[in-house]
């Protein structure tokens, strides 16, 4: 009963440690920012709103085909319980909020089942709640955390089904096949679970479970690529295109092979950073950084080796295969399905290392054989580890503070251009904007992001995937570009101001109807 007491208060003290940030950013006043938490929220209106799963901001309120369909049906919820917005956005942060413990109770035995002490355990289960990109993705709306929840719940059931016979065994596979299709419907990342699985299943011996640990998920995930296949050319703004078809407009710019090595140093960066905020400053641009992602990947495979190949070692493996090949500024996010399977990686080496010194230790003379001296090496790396807990989480909290204050600040900004939208609105008229799902929900007029990366100096990869007029459909006949000091900051000034009054400028019928130190609005025509 003692013990059980002690790993429950751990538990709460674990959630504590990010409980001030989330509890921070409740009011949500950076939704949006991140683009994808703009498109799930405006699906989820649709679907609470028996409009289907459609795009609601954009022009013609296309069908969804680029995000899968199971968060935004999560977030309906939040719509159901409060349509009115934007007060709503409390209660889906709530919604948020609620994954956080089912996801550190399900990573907890998820580690204990690779053979980790609580100790041990805990601490890798804090050092993935500290991380700055881990607190943002449970802070905004983003899907990790459902999808996470899932992916940890399949490596455990199809773990389990490897460990019973009978008719036990190819239930615990179905329940996998179940929980890998969900978390397949929340984020397109469990991709590589479709590949692990049988692989894992090999490894073990037990292909008699192969279909059954696949029996759901490959129906599921096929369902939605019919999906995507079928209504994917219904959409004029490519912030609705598919995956796929974004990926091969954007590589033909970037290169593969380029774009592939650019990744690959990118990836190594992302992980020492979400390992040691500021790690690369500190070390003067030395290329030391690479030894973080090498320990990580170093202990995953003495895991690996040790323990017959868990699941969620291949399908880290796999995982950060597929995230190299991708494009994205930056890997910090797209790293967190598999930042936890890392962190317990280092923690293997560590403990590999303080092996090492124990033995060492214990072959020198009989002066320093005791256990207790011994074990000054070990509890000298989990003091480190402690210490760099606290460091990340304050830095956690000190960085989601400021950002919360900036995005207020922003959107209370924004909301004047946006009042002033609304007020002057007419049946004819697309706002083109960076933020187009915030645009929609505050002046209720479809709005676009790929129209704007048309009409707007842009790099030549998101040129790449700009939207076309044409395709707009024909009830839409001119457009409002809309400037705003929050999509540019201190850019908002100088040459790239008058880069981007000159582009508005040059639009046909162009009319500067709106001006104030923080947005410019342009009425133009395209038709």
């Amino acid at each position: 009963m003692g013990r059980k007491i002690i790993i429950a208060a751990a538990f709460v003290l674990l959630v504590s440690l990010v409980a001030k940030p989330i509890w921070d950013s409740r009011d949500q006043w950076h939704w949006g920012q991140g683009m994808d938490d703009g498109i799930y929220w405006v699906t989820a209106k649709a679907l609470a709103t028996g409009e289907g799963y459609r795009v609601l901001s954009l022009p013609g309120a296309p069908r969804a085909v680029k995000f899968p369909p199971l968060y935004p049906l999560y977030l309906s919820l939040a719509w159901r319980l409060h349509p009115e917005f934007p007060g709503n956005l409390k209660t889906a942060a709530t919604l948020q909020a609620l994954l956080l413990p089912v996801y550190l109770a399900l990573l907890l035995t998820l580690l204990r089942q690779l053979g980790f002490s609580w100790r041990r355990a805990f601490l890798v289960a804090a050092l993935t709640a500290v991380t700055f990109q881990f607190t943002m993705a449970a802070a905004m709306l983003f899907s990790e955390l459902l999808c996470g929840c899932f992916l940890l719940a399949a490596f455990l059931a199809i773990e389990h089904s490897v460990r019973e016979a009978g008719s036990r065994a190819l239930w615990w596979a179905l329940a996998g096949s179940v929980l890998g299709g969900l978390a397949y419907l929340t984020r397109n990342a469990a991709l590589p679970l479709l590949v692990a699985t049988p692989i894992f299943l090999l490894i073990r011996k037990r292909r008699e479970l192969i279909p059954y640990a696949l029996l759901a998920a490959v129906p599921m995930a096929a369902a939605w690529h019919a999906w995507v296949f079928l209504y994917s050319g219904a959409s004029a703004d490519t912030s609705n295109a598919s995956y796929f078809s974004e990926y091969l407009q954007i590589i033909r710019v970037h290169g593969f092979w380029q774009n592939l090595l650019q990744q690959a140093s990118t990836l190594s960066g992302s992980v020492a950073e979400n390992f040691f905020p500021g790690a690369i400053q500190l070390l003067f641009g030395l290329p030391l950084h690479h030894v973080v992602l090498i320990a990580a990947i170093a202990g995953a495979v003495r895991i690996g080796r040790r323990d017959q190949w868990p699941l969620c070692i291949i399908f880290s493996g796999l995982y950060l295969g597929l995230i190299v090949v991708w494009w994205s500024d930056g890997l910090g996010r797209l790293v967190l399905p598999v930042w936890p399977i890392l962190l317990a990686g280092i923690a293997q080496e560590a403990d590999h290392f303080a092996t090492l010194c124990e033995k060492s230790m214990s072959a020198k003379s009989m002066a320093t054989r005791s256990a207790m001296i011994r074990q000054v090496p070990r509890w000298a790396l989990i003091a480190l580890a402690v210490a760099m807990i606290a460091r990340s989480d304050n830095a956690t909290w000190w960085r989601m503070s400021a950002v919360m204050a900036d995005e207020r600040k922003s959107r209370l900004q924004d909301q004047v251009a946006f009042s002033w939208i609304a007020g002057h609105e007419t049946p004819d008229t697309v706002v083109v904007t960076w933020k187009d799902s915030v645009s929609y929900l505050y002046t209720g007029l479809p709005s676009s992001h790929g129209l704007y990366l048309a009409v707007t100096p842009q790099r030549p990869d998101f040129k790449a995937v700009q939207a076309s007029f044409s395709a707009v459909p024909p009830q839409y006949r001119c457009g409002l570009l809309v400037l705003l000091r929050s999509d540019y900051g201190d850019g908002f000034q100088g040459s790239q101001l008058d880069s981007l009054r000159a582009s508005a400028e040059r639009l046909e019928g162009s009319k500067l109807e709106y001006a104030s130190s923080d947005a410019l609005i342009y009425r133009f025509t395209f038709r």
